[in-house]
């Protein structure tokens, strides 16, 4: 009995080790196989049969899953466009797709992959892949130098309109041929017509069960007279309005407490008023005025200018929470508190405010100005200091001191910034990262470029001026945080 246990516990024994052999030859037969495969494909590659080489690396990534081969796979497209085996192919683009979706947390996948789209000019992939990077924590200084380039990259879209405004609430104003559409960031248009002028949407408003935006319109009818009307962004509504009215700014939320209330400045003749709308009633009344200028409401407070260098800020109410100012900066929709960030003068000198948690401005004390443009997204305010223009941020920090002829506020990471004449636009490390500037050689005019240009808006959209029309700038990578409200 004893002789046939140990007999079992041997013949155990010898199965263990048959089995650890067969384990070890199957591994070391896999292996060879896997580098006999990436050998192959490394020769086809110094042969230039890259098709051929491609095919190995896949036989080799089905034996084994190696992110270095994914690397040294991207390398061999690089390779096959360059000689013009390849072209930039979509079959190509969804195998470095796979690639890196399966390698999601490898850098060097992520690197190999981003350097190809740049080189190739397939920015979407790169801003895919680059944002894919930063949400898993993958980073690197090759790819924070991949980052600060795309960044920067934009395609030009080669609009002509004659006239433009900044993005508000996500649309545009533009002009052709002297009448005003609203289009959208895809420059599509809101709602169809050509107005003799028009506002931006509002934002969202609830009415019953649907969001709605609203504009302000105004054309004319078939006897040729002047109306204005409210539409809203299905094209559907027209409610009319008083028709002396000549100009508007968007129609705003104003809440007091947890009721709200929409109001919009305008303008007839030199005078300003505000209007209420009920979106539910749709009844339109005049509140208050008249005022030298009426501003647009923004995080509840608007400008008023009640004589001249005599300026209020204002509540929903219509009441002042602060006055006595001789000027309040203004962004191109009128507002006066963008991001919760006044810049406004008393006896000349421009200070920053900020909402404190009442909704009241507190001045940022420890700095003031000679003039300056309002926050665009909060970071960096153009600041005029004598006849120069620098940056400084909510809290009075200097960011780049006054040098440049005219500049514009920060918004995606960038200024607009003026030099002889001529926009181009500068980083936080006051680098040029956008220039326009060209020399036409063949005229020896000079150096021609934008002449004018606008803020980037949250959507990453920038209207310029070049050769007397509007063009727009789009760039391919936007920060998601740009999108906040404020």
């Amino acid at each position: 009995m004893k002789n046939n246990k140990l007999l079992a516990i041997i013949g155990l024994i010898f199965l263990n080790v048959v089995a650890g052999y067969l384990v070890i030859s199957v591994a070391i037969s896999g292996a060879s196989k896997f580098e006999k495969t990436v050998k192959k494909a490394q020769d086809y590659c110094d042969q230039k049969l890259y098709q051929k080489s491609i095919e190995e690396y896949d036989k080799a990534l089905a034996i084994k899953d190696s992110p270095e081969i994914c690397v040294k796979q991207i390398e061999v497209y690089d390779k096959g466009i360059e000689y013009g085996e390849f072209t930039n192919s979509y079959d190509m683009q969804i195998s470095v797709d796979n690639m890196v979706e399966k390698y999601y947390k490898n850098a060097k996948v992520y690197e190999a992959a981003c350097n190809l789209c740049m080189k190739y000019e397939n920015y979407e992939a790169c801003v895919r892949y680059v944002k894919q990077a930063k949400s898993q924590k993958v980073k690197t200084d090759a790819l924070n130098k991949i980052y600060e380039e795309i960044r920067y990259v934009y395609q030009n879209e080669y609009t002509m309109y004659e006239n433009v405004s900044t993005e508000i609430n996500g649309d545009y104003l533009v002009e052709t041929n002297g009448m005003v559409s609203v289009i959208d960031a895809k420059g599509e248009s809101v709602v169809p017509g050509k107005y003799l002028w028009a506002t931006h949407f509002s934002p969202e408003m609830k009415v019953g069960k649907t969001s709605v935006k609203y504009a302000i319109v105004s054309k004319y009818d078939n006897e040729s007279k002047q109306i204005n009307y409210i539409v809203d962004n299905t094209g559907k509504k027209e409610i009319y309005i008083d028709g002396q009215i000549n100009g508007a700014y968007a129609i705003s939320e104003v809440k007091e407490g947890n009721v709200s209330k929409y109001i919009f400045p305008c303008h007839i003749g030199n005078q300003h008023f505000y209007y209420s709308f009920d979106p539910v009633t749709e009844q339109v009344k005049q509140i208050s005025g008249p005022y030298l200028f009426a501003g647009a409401y923004r995080n509840g407070l608007a400008a008023v200018k009640i004589a001249e260098n005599n300026w209020q800020i204002i509540d929903g109410s219509g009441k002042p929470v602060d006055k006595d100012f001789t000027d309040v900066v203004l962004n191109e929709a009128a507002e006066c508190s963008p991001k919760g960030l006044i810049i406004a003068a008393k006896n000349g000198k421009y200070q920053i405010y900020k909402l404190n948690k009442s909704g009241k401005p507190e001045v940022v004390k420890d700095f003031s100005c000679d003039g300056a443009k309002a926050f665009v997204d909060g970071t960096y305010a153009a600041y005029k200091s004598g006849d120069k223009w620098g940056f400084v941020d909510s809290a009075g920090k200097v960011l780049i001191d006054p040098k440049y002829q005219d500049a514009r506020s920060f918004s995606q990471g960038m200024a607009a910034v003026s030099v002889n004449g001529l926009w181009k636009f500068i980083n936080t490390s006051d680098n040029v990262v956008i220039d326009s500037t060209k020399v036409d050689e063949s005229t020896d005019s000079g150096a021609t470029g934008f002449t004018n240009v606008k803020d980037f808006s949250a959507s990453g959209k920038c209207f310029v001026e070049d050769g007397g029309y509007w063009t727009s700038l789009q760039l391919y990578y936007v920060e998601d945080s740009n999108n906040k409200k404020g």
